[in-house]
């Protein structure tokens, strides 16, 4: 109740911060109304949009997926941007999420230099096209999934999952997720302050995972997340956003992001930070990304961050699907 009401004070507050991404009406499912939704979710993002350090976990003794008695080859790794070459020093992973609906601010950002995570909205259209682009410039891909808020005037999207719908619908949503972003290491959501915070919505989640063997990336959009705790019940690797570059979407705010991305990175020996394919948001990139080499730190996919954490070294993370 008292995260309601903080995410409603702030609602009813002026905020500047709440833009839409102009879309045209061909980039969506041609049943759904591209009036009211919020392609972004910067409300979403001020319920916990302060840097976070966590603990980093190394744990030489984590599972890898079993299913029906089998091990789970892991598509995590099978569908990780070889890194073989990396330089030692502290990492840090740039996720892209609500990409693929603003194609030409999409297209921007995987023309940036790499490799970046791309993390794609399950609703969006051209998939496969826009994915190959991604992958062929050396960037890693995730399904961003559409989740119940607190806010119930926020529209996530087509299918989203909701807290209240039964055990059989829900499933069937995660898996129609599942299937619409191809080479996917696994997922992130997509708003889903109060999914997040559900055990049972999230343990399901967990279940398919585990059975395909992808990841999760917590965008952390409530303070409630359950997601590392049952993460960690299904044997599900999982890493938390530390930093959100662009909830003020100024190029001066998303500078300072970065400082403070950097800062976490060298404290903690990674970070994870999330952004949008936005004109300034690929605007900062643009500037920040040639020069982090210089500082001693490394740009990596979110696989690197996955392994960093459960102890695989990094000339080990790829897998063949064979």
């Amino acid at each position: 109740k008292r995260e309601e009401a903080r995410i409603n004070a702030i609602e009813k507050a002026p905020n500047s911060v709440l833009d839409q991404i102009p879309v045209a009406r061909e980039s969506v499912d041609e049943e759904y109304p591209v009036e009211g939704v919020y392609w972004s979710s910067p409300i979403e993002m001020e319920v916990h949009t302060q840097a976070k350090s966590e603990k980093p976990q190394k744990d030489s003794k984590f599972k890898e997926f079993t299913a029906s008695n089998r091990t789970v080859k892991p598509l995590w790794r099978i569908n990780s941007v070889n890194t073989e070459d990396l330089r030692p020093g502290p990492q840090i992973a740039i996720v892209i999420d609500d990409a693929g609906v603003d194609k030409l601010g999409t297209k921007h950002a995987i023309e940036l230099a790499g490799p970046l995570t791309i993390s794609f909205l399950t609703y969006a259209t051209k998939l496969n096209e826009q994915v190959q682009h991604a992958k062929s410039a050396g960037h890693e891909i995730m399904a961003h999934v559409p989740m119940e808020p607190f806010n119930k005037t926020l529209n996530p999207g087509p299918n989203f999952l909701r807290v209240d719908d039964s055990d059989e619908e829900i499933r069937k949503n995660i898996k129609l997720a599942l299937t619409k972003v191809p080479e996917s290491v696994g997922i992130n959501n997509h708003m889903g302050s109060r999914f997040t915070s559900n055990v049972r919505g999230v343990s399901l989640i967990m279940e398919e995972l585990s059975l395909r063997g992808l990841l999760f990336l917590d965008s952390r959009t409530s303070e409630k997340t359950v997601i590392p705790k049952l993460a960690r019940k299904y044997h599900v690797p999982y890493v938390t956003r530390n930093v959100f570059l662009d909830h003020e979407p100024s190029l001066e705010f998303i500078l300072a992001q970065l400082e403070v991305l950097e800062k976490l990175a060298i404290k903690q020996g990674y970070a994870v930070a999330i952004g949008h394919p936005r004109a300034t948001t690929i605007s900062a990139l643009s500037q920040w990304l040639p020069v982090i080499a210089e500082k001693g730190l490394n740009l990596v996919p979110i696989s690197v961050i996955m392994a960093k954490r459960i102890g695989i070294p990094r000339n080990l993370i790829k897998l063949t699907a064979k």
